[in-house]
Formats: C-alpha cells, structure tokens, sequence
C-alpha cells in the first residue's frame, strides 16, 4: 500500500480506501491508524469516510466534539435517526403528492360533472 503520491503531497487514491476499509471491517480504529499510518491531521480519515458517503456531516461533528467512550453508539443513533428522517420525509411527500391528487380529482368533478365534492366547514347536521 502506497502512503504517498510520489509527484504530490497528497494520499494516493489506494491509500484512502485501504485505510477506510480498514476501519469499516472493524481491523482498527480511525485514531489509531492515523497513527499507524502517520496520516497528518485529526480529522483527515473522517474526510476520507464522509468521501466515500461512510459518513455524514452530522456524525463527522459528533466524533470531532471529543465523545470518546460513547462514540460508537452516538454514531449508530445518528445513523438511525437519518434513516428516519429520510423514511419520513418520502412518508410527507406521498401525502402531499396524494393531498394534490384529491384536489385535483374534486375540481375534475365540479367541473365535468357540476358535482360538489368538497366539505362545507360549519354545515347544519
């Protein structure tokens, strides 16, 4: 595994995703292979894992914050809670898509048939 470029001052390509699947195979911790590997900067293997869509801005500000003993967990709540977050943003945009749809099917009806379909609010029962 190449450390280095030789023609640049940057990480090869090579380098990168070794380290990362090193870490995402459970072998080492991203601390510990920053020193392993003598990779400069604290949060440099963060960057390579949020490059590689490992993790999010979230998560990278969580493990900056200095959590060190619950990192892992916090890390896999987040992970969980944007999973929801996502789930619950295509549940909205199916009601909305499906909100228009009614609308459109009661104006279709009052105007090709003279149906009124819409509820009359404060109506006499």
């Amino acid at each position: 595994m190449k450390k280095k470029d030789e023609s640049s001052q940057f990480y090869s390509e090579e380098f990168k995703n070794e380290v990362v699947f090193e870490i995402l195979s459970g072998q080492i911790n991203a601390g510990p292979a920053r020193k392993k590997y003598q990779i400069g900067g604290k949060m440099t293997i963060y960057r390579w894992l949020k490059q590689k869509n490992v993790l999010t801005d979230r998560q990278i500000s969580v493990i900056s914050s200095g959590m060190k003993s619950d990192k892992k967990e916090k890390l896999q709540q987040d992970s969980t809670q944007i999973q929801e977050v996502d789930k619950l943003k295509a549940e909205l945009k199916r009601a909305l898509l499906q909100a228009e749809a009614y609308k459109i099917l009661v104006r279709t009806a009052k105007e090709k048939y003279g149906l009124d379909l819409e509820k009359k609010h404060g109506a006499k029962q």
